[in-house]
């Protein structure tokens, strides 16, 4: 949850040229009479990026899983 911050896309209303992206940059845009508007949340971003990466991790991974599944409980024991 740490990455959506950065992941997010922000702008101040009044300053084209200010992205919010720290305390003293949305200090400024609030002095200056603007806010900090949200253009893209990272959270659906991060969402879509896990969510690629779970479906290929699957299709990677299925036959492996697959064949420690199909094991007896004589091949999971660590001693004897």
């Amino acid at each position: 949850m740490f990455l959506v911050d950065p992941f997010s896309t922000k702008a101040c209303s009044n300053a084209s040229d200010n992205a919010c992206g720290t305390t003293d940059l949305q200090g400024k845009c609030k002095t200056d009479g603007g806010i900090c508007e949200t253009l893209s949340d990272g959270y659906y971003i991060l969402s879509l990026v896990c969510t690629v990466v779970a479906v290929a991790w699957f299709f990677m991974m299925r036959k492996r899983v697959k064949e420690l599944r199909e094991l007896g409980p004589k091949e999971w024991q660590v001693r004897e």
